[in-house]
């Protein structure tokens, strides 16, 4: 499994309301999808900016991220949104160089020979 640390670059605070809005978020997921979402927040949890992710993982802080900036949204509070909205930014941005790095490689050189069918 290759993995890269999404946080590394974080302030402790962020860490510390990426915790408390996956603590918040926990709640409101099925079992099934708890799972997952409890392994990437033990990981966080047990190695704050030190905590080696794959893709799914900041997947999972994202979908927190979010919920919690649409809560605020709703509750009036803008700049707290706005913030929680950036802070999930961060996160999105990790995932794409993650993604770009370790995802399938495209040959653009490669020929695309058509198939003929009967």
């Amino acid at each position: 499994m290759i993995n890269c640390k999404p946080l590394a670059h974080l302030k402790h605070i962020e860490i510390g309301q990426i915790i408390q809005a996956m603590h918040c978020y926990r709640d409101n997921l099925k079992l099934s999808e708890s799972c997952v979402f409890d392994i990437s927040f033990k990981n966080i949890l047990n190695n704050h900016c030190l905590a080696k992710m794959d893709g799914m993982q900041m997947k999972s802080i994202i979908d927190a991220l979010n919920w919690r900036a649409m809560k605020l949204m709703y509750l009036g509070e803008y700049e707290r949104f706005i913030y929680y909205r950036c802070l999930s930014g961060k996160i999105v941005s990790s995932l794409k160089v993650f993604q770009e790095v370790n995802g399938p490689k495209i040959n653009k050189n490669a020929v695309c020979t058509p198939i003929q069918t009967a």
